[in-house]
């Protein structure tokens, strides 16, 4: 049975997540927000709450959310990764729900980008530099692609099926046949497959959205990153959170640009609110904290590794791309622009590194 608010709550009051005083005193909000799952947030002016997913589509989704909620009692469990994720989890299995604290003060990194204006140079070390901590975790020992991750869940990009195919919008249908005309993007579904290296525990769906931005303690000004939404997470290959975080700066600067089929690219570039510099420059912090500290030194490994992750960001483009135009029946500028992208990534991953990402 799927709860609704009120019986979500009530569930949280009767299991001690929640007191009837604290929502006296505090009040208690809650919102749905879409997701794979039935998400509900519920926040207090106290700052406590929660995230609840609820298992809406059966035993796959029930299973997803049980493999999240041990992933995150395994970061837990490791001294230095603890603070990278919420404090508190727990998993009710009878009613198929995931209780996942919030964090106090803490706003995506996708919203304090759009509010502010910048990429902030520390934030973006600070992510990398997590990153490499969460890759450090060796594969548990099952030897599983992360749990909705790894390549064959993204051959539908490359190769729908002919019920995905009836599904997708007008302008995805549109992406699908540029795709399939293009020798670059055609040939990343075999690539991806071939390449992919799993070796290490990953995030397997970074996104700015999914990194969160919050006081190291309260009233600090110092900054610290915590990442949420495990429900990708697995053994798989760390490229695939690398070339995820590089997308998700690309398309920061690209939607930066005021894209039309005149100004694109060199005018757009010139009025972009984020200029190409400053992206290439968190990408370069981003990088660097990522080498050091997963001990790279050596840069023959270091470009190897980052010209499969720019690989890796050429396939994570089609799929936010395909994202953003889920409900759309043309496809825009920006949109154009960065399947574009993508296919330059593709043809020309080495070049790409130098010259797009600013990595020497």
């Amino acid at each position: 049975m799927v709860l609704d608010a009120r019986q979500t709550i009530d569930l949280l009051l009767a299991e001690g997540f929640l007191d009837p005083g604290s929502i006296v005193r505090d009040g208690l909000d809650a919102t749905n927000i879409e997701g794979r799952h039935q998400n509900l947030r519920l926040s207090s002016k106290s700052g406590k709450g929660y995230i609840v997913k609820q298992d809406v589509r059966g035993r796959a989704t029930r299973n997803a959310l049980a493999a999240e909620a041990a992933i995150y009692d395994r970061l837990r469990a490791e001294p230095s990764l603890r603070p990278l994720v919420p404090s508190h989890t727990r998993y009710l299995p009878d009613q198929g729900l995931l209780i996942v604290s919030l964090i106090s003060d803490a706003e995506s990194l996708a919203a304090r980008q759009a509010r502010t204006g910048r990429l902030e140079l520390r934030i973006a070390a600070k992510l990398g530099d997590a990153l490499a901590r969460i890759h450090a975790l060796p594969c548990d020992g099952d030897g599983q692609e992360a749990a909705h991750g790894g390549p064959r869940a993204l051959q539908f990009l490359f190769k729908p099926s002919l019920a995905n195919y009836y599904d997708m919008s007008s302008a995805n249908r549109l992406i699908g046949r540029i795709i399939q005309q293009n020798e670059e993007l055609a040939g990343l579904a075999d690539w991806l497959l071939m390449a992919w290296q799993p070796e290490c525990l990953i995030h397997g769906d970074i996104r700015l959205t999914n990194c969160l931005v919050h006081p190291s303690a309260p009233n600090e000004r110092t900054k610290q990153i915590a990442l949420v939404d495990w429900e990708n997470a697995g053994c798989g290959d760390p490229c695939w959170d690398i070339g995820s975080a590089l997308c998700d700066y690309l398309l920061t600067w690209v939607h930066s640009c005021p894209i039309t089929p005149e100004t694109w690219p060199d005018p757009a570039k010139q009025l972009a609110r984020i200029p190409l510099a400053t992206m290439q420059s968190a990408i370069s912090r981003f990088w660097t904290a990522y080498r050091r500290r997963a001990g790279i030194e050596d840069a023959g490994a270091a470009q190897g590794l980052v010209v499969r992750a720019t690989m890796c960001c050429a396939v994570s483009i089609l799929q936010k791309v395909h994202e953003q135009m889920k409900e759309a029946s043309e496809l825009t500028a920006p949109a154009v622009c960065l399947v574009q992208i993508s296919a330059n990534l593709a043809k020309h991953p080495e070049q790409a590194v130098a010259t797009l990402l600013g990595l020497e």
